[in-house]
């Protein structure tokens, strides 16, 4: 399961194509870890996380990572502008997963030699089910939006590479109408390396399926290139 769980993370990370069956493994594959746990044949031979002394295997990875970059893809390929339902919605996820958890960790035969063990692993997944909450709100809000796209052309005033962990690319746009014009744009390395400082790029708000506006950032002209799917 470990070798699952970093083929997950590189697939995620490096190569997430064909996009939309990558989101839904990423996206799917927590739930489907504690759905297995809580079978009686899954919790007779499998752990959800590793304990000192058990023989057992666990899904720990797979579902520590499907969590991890539910969320990642989601901040790295959607803009969100009204970030405080998703956050809610998130944040209903998140407490749900950390009570199933808890409550399948109580239930392991391990668990009375470690009397901590479920509330500390609850409140950890609590923090990761929000994440992953993230992820799986943002992902629906702009995958099943099928409103009608009006881009606005706007120009490019700079343009700028951060290197850390991670390399992020950024783009300082300007005013295009809407609220979170102010500030860099994070963009994917393909969009980065096609335009210039002075150059056009078309913003294309949505209204989100879930009511949560959001926009994307492309090259301009007909069509308008929307989300990859």
């Amino acid at each position: 399961m470990t070798a699952a769980g970093f083929g997950l993370a590189a697939w995620g990370w490096f190569a997430p194509a064909p996009y939309l069956p990558c989101i839904l493994v990423l996206a799917l594959t927590p739930p489907a870890a504690l759905a297995f746990i809580a079978t009686p044949g899954g919790r007779a031979h499998w752990r959800l996380f590793d304990v000192k002394g058990d023989p057992a295997p666990s899904v720990t990875m797979p579902w520590f990572i499907g969590s991890v970059m539910t969320a990642v893809r989601a901040l790295l390929d959607i803009n969100i502008l009204d970030w405080q339902g998703p956050f809610l919605a998130a944040t209903v996820l998140g407490l749900a997963c950390g009570w199933v958890v808890h409550r399948l960790v109580s239930s392991e035969a391990t668990t009375p030699r470690y009397p901590r063990r479920a509330l500390v692993l609850g409140v950890v997944s609590a923090f990761l089910g929000l994440g992953w909450g993230w992820g799986v709100v943002a992902q629906l809000d702009a995958r099943l939006d099928r409103a009608p796209a009006s881009p606005v052309r706007t120009r490019i005033l700079g343009a700028g590479v951060f290197r850390g962990r991670s390399v992020i690319y950024s783009l300082d746009l300007a005013p295009w109408g809407g609220p979170d014009e102010n500030g860099p744009v994070d963009v994917p390395r393909s969009l980065f390396d096609q335009v210039r400082k002075g150059g056009l790029v078309c913003v294309t708000p949505h209204p989100g399926a879930l009511r949560f506006r959001w926009y994307e950032v492309a090259l301009c002209g007909p069509p308008v290139a929307r989300l990859r799917s």
